[in-house]
C-alpha cells in the first residue's frame, strides 16, 4: 500500500513527504514538522520503514496536539504496535469471515 500524500487527523490535514536524503541530512527515517502539520519520510527506506514512520509521526503530532505526557520510547512503542496492528488486520492482509 502506497503512502498518502494526505492524512486527516480530527480537523487536520497532514501532509506527507517524501524527501532523499533526509536520514543523511537529519540522520531520521522520518521526521514531525509538528507545527506545520507536515511528516517528511526517507524516501529509501524500505515499505515497512516509512510505514512505522507515518504512525510514530502520526503520534508525535497528537502528542503535540492533546499535551499527552509520552516519553520517546513510550510513544514508539505504540506506534511500533499500532502499525502491526492494522497491517496485520486492516490493510488486506487479514481474513475476513462474515455471513
Amino acid at each position: 500500500m502506497q503512502i498518502p500524500n494526505r492524512l486527516k487527523l480530527g480537523p487536520h490535514d497532514i501532509e506527507l513527504r517524501i524527501e532523499d536524503n533526509l536520514f543523511y541530512d537529519h540522520g531520521q527515517m522520518a521526521q514531525a514538522h509538528t507545527a506545520l502539520n507536515v511528516i517528511t519520510i526517507e524516501r529509501r527506506s524500505a515499505e515497512s520503514v516509512m510505514w512505522d514512520g507515518v504512525f510514530h509521526e502520526v503520534l508525535e503530532i497528537i502528542k503535540r496536539l492533546y499535551d499527552l505526557k509520552l516519553d520517546h520510547s513510550e510513544l514508539t512503542v505504540i506506534a511500533c504496535q499500532m502499525h502491526q496492528f492494522w497491517a496485520q488486520n486492516l490493510a488486506g492482509e487479514a481474513e475476513v469471515d462474515r455471513p
